[in-house]
């Protein structure tokens, strides 16, 4: 799998000069194939992030744009 992004070009270098591996690939590749795997099983997928995300609905209000008009 290639990106034609350039920007593509400048991760990979970071990583291997960071790394020693092109990393963002294999973890996007992991990821992916971790994802694959819970929906051919129909198990729900696990996420790797950490702290884990809140739901959406225990989430602070944010302030309106300040070019939105209130009242």
């Amino acid at each position: 799998m290639k990106c034609p992004a350039p920007l593509a070009d400048i991760v990979k270098r970071k990583d291997v000069a960071g790394h020693g591996e092109y990393r963002s690939k294999r973890v996007i590749l992991e990821i992916y194939d971790a994802m694959q795997q819970a929906m051919d099983s129909g198990q729900p997928y696990q996420t790797r992030l950490d702290p884990r995300p809140a739901d959406p609905a225990v989430a602070h209000s944010s302030p309106p744009p300040a070019w939105v008009e209130s009242g």
